[in-house]
């Protein structure tokens, strides 16, 4: 109770359980604003830890990190549609040529010129899909801990810690998808949150006062400049093709 009337303090949000099996919290919607626990998290919280973790959901609204999200996923569909239908048409091309007979079919059955367009259109789109998916997922990873620190700023700090500490030892007891070894931070890359024991140190660097708000650019810079060149590679290789 004391957590929905600490919700209703702001306007258009609705605290909610929600029945799963998972142990995890989040946001949703965007005109209709719901911050959402599962039942098994909460029923592993104390109260003040339910309130830090409600306030981490909370900046995510405040930071209006939901339509940012919807965009990042947006131009990812693209991306990936753009890749899909360079290899329909390669194919489309690929039989027609075939259909019409040797004297217009070069490589595999396609111009030349078509051949090389396609295959550096669908490497400009797979390039482009992973620094875009790179670049959505840093962005993401870092919106999560400027939520954390949205807790911390409200005081709740110690609170969050110890719910992300529970969250941690939960995920210790998972054998089906849980990446174990070297290979964890390379994957965690594409991953929309960061590792959760990065979150517990940032969370434990803020309350000791270590450490300020999040605001990392190096990477996104990189990864930026890195998408920048293929697209520019691309655009300098790319033959003029009447299709």
């Amino acid at each position: 109770l004391k957590v929905k009337q600490m919700v209703s303090e702001y306007e258009g949000i609705t605290f909610s359980l929600l029945n799963s099996d998972t142990m995890n919290a989040f946001t949703t919607g965007i005109k209709k604003k719901i911050v959402l626990i599962t039942i098994p998290f909460f029923n592993k919280l104390s109260l003040d830890q339910a309130i830090g973790i409600t306030y981490h959901e909370l900046g995510h609204l405040q930071n209006n990190d939901q339509p940012w999200s919807l965009l990042g996923k947006m131009v990812i569909s693209i991306v990936k549609a753009t890749y899909r239908i360079a290899v329909i048409l390669m194919i489309w091309h690929f039989v027609a040529g075939l259909i019409a007979g040797p004297t217009i079919v070069g490589f595999l059955g396609l111009e030349i010129s078509l051949t090389k367009t396609y295959l550096l259109l669908m490497a400009i789109s797979k390039l482009s899909q992973l620094f875009i998916t790179l670049l959505i997922s840093f962005a993401s990873q870092q919106r999560e801990h400027n939520a954390d620190a949205y807790s911390v700023i409200h005081g709740y700090g110690v609170s969050l810690l110890e719910a992300l500490l529970i969250a941690h030892k939960y995920e210790e007891t998972l054998e089906v998808g849980l990446r174990k070894g070297k290979l964890d931070r390379f994957f965690n890359l594409f991953d929309s949150h960061p590792l959760t024991v990065d979150r517990i140190k940032k969370v434990n660097a803020l309350i000791e006062g270590d450490e300020g708000m999040v605001n990392d650019r190096l990477e996104s810079a990189l990864i930026s400049i890195g998408l920048l060149a293929t697209w520019v590679v691309g655009a300098i290789y790319m033959p003029p093709v009447a299709l």
